[in-house]
């Protein structure tokens, strides 16, 4: 009868090395798929924030072209008696200037309600101050929007704590 004896001495705590193992790389993916899903989920947000900003400008521009010589007037009245001045005219006069990048961005923050506070909690540490629109401008009949922001990552794997985002959309002018 003693040859059915198992002998164990050697095996013991080889269950726990296998779930401490397990459960280690299982906690890293789990981690790997939560950043990745931040980054998608942030990306898509400023992707349709940008595409909204660009079909938006698109359609203004001939009537931001056709800002007439009262408007830019009035508008210079407004700035200098220090009274808020008109949206549409600022925006207007603006993009006659070719500052296309302060159009876009502050058009960008028009697009949704208290976008500030959604872009933090999209992990954009600055909100709107951290989108950058440089590189912005005006080509052959198309608007293009070139934006760049920085994810914060919810796990930081190997001091690797933030992605950068570069995006670019394209939007043919109404001319």
């Amino acid at each position: 009868m003693e040859t059915d004896r198992v002998d164990n001495h050697g095996s013991k705590g080889y269950l726990t090395v296998e779930a401490t193992l397990s459960l280690t790389i299982f906690l890293f993916f789990m981690m790997f798929i939560m950043n990745m899903g931040q980054i998608y989920q942030t990306q898509n947000f400023v992707t349709h924030g940008i595409m909204q900003t660009g079909k938006n400008l698109a359609f203004n521009s001939y009537s931001y072209e056709q800002v007439s010589v009262v408007a830019e007037l009035s508008y210079l009245v407004q700035a200098l008696s220090l009274e808020g001045t008109g949206e549409n005219v600022s925006v207007g006069h603006r993009w006659k200037d070719k500052n296309y990048k302060e159009v876009a961005k502050e058009t960008y923050a028009c697009i949704f309600e208290d976008l500030d506070n959604e872009l933090k909690k999209m992990q954009i540490k600055k909100g709107i101050e951290g989108i950058d629109f440089s590189g912005t401008t005006v080509k052959d009949n198309n608007l293009i929007l070139n934006v760049t922001y920085d994810i914060e990552l919810p796990f930081a794997f190997f001091n690797f704590n933030k992605v950068t985002m570069h995006q670019k959309v394209v939007c043919g002018l109404w001319k």
